[in-house]
């Protein structure tokens, strides 16, 4: 059975913006590199597509399933993971750093935000939001 079709939401304001993308599954599936942030593809009017940076990343989810988001410009680089059985959220906040995260650190990158699934069964859930800005 294929992962879920997820329910994403992208609100951009100028070049701030915040992603929610949320993922029941009701059988079996993974995801595996999956672009849930794409830059090129998702901020076109006005057209920002030359850097991205990540101020804060929330991730829930149910206890049996791991989840990894990854920046991927020129290698894949781990933003957050939430491992299988964990039982509270991961709250990043890369406010302090310098323009936020994303490689090379501090200088912002163009590339997409990836996620990538193990342990999915059928009842597992995850929440994802992702805020920041692109220029």
């Amino acid at each position: 059975m294929a992962a879920p079709t997820p329910t994403e939401y992208l609100r951009q304001v100028g070049k701030g913006f915040v992603l929610t993308w949320e993922g029941h599954w009701t059988g079996t599936g993974e995801f595996t590199n999956e672009a849930i942030l794409d830059l090129s593809a998702d901020f076109t009017t006005p057209t920002y597509t030359s850097k991205l940076f990540v101020y804060d990343v929330y991730i829930i989810s149910t206890t049996g399933i791991e989840v990894e988001l990854q920046f991927d410009a020129t290698a894949d680089e781990p933003i957050a993971t939430l491992p299988e059985g964990a039982t509270g959220p991961v709250d990043r906040c890369f406010r302090k750093m310098p323009d936020g995260f994303l490689a090379p650190h501090g200088a912002g990158a163009t590339g997409d935000v990836f996620l990538t699934t193990t342990g999915a069964a059928s009842g597992d859930r995850v929440f994802i939001q992702i805020s920041g800005r692109v220029e």
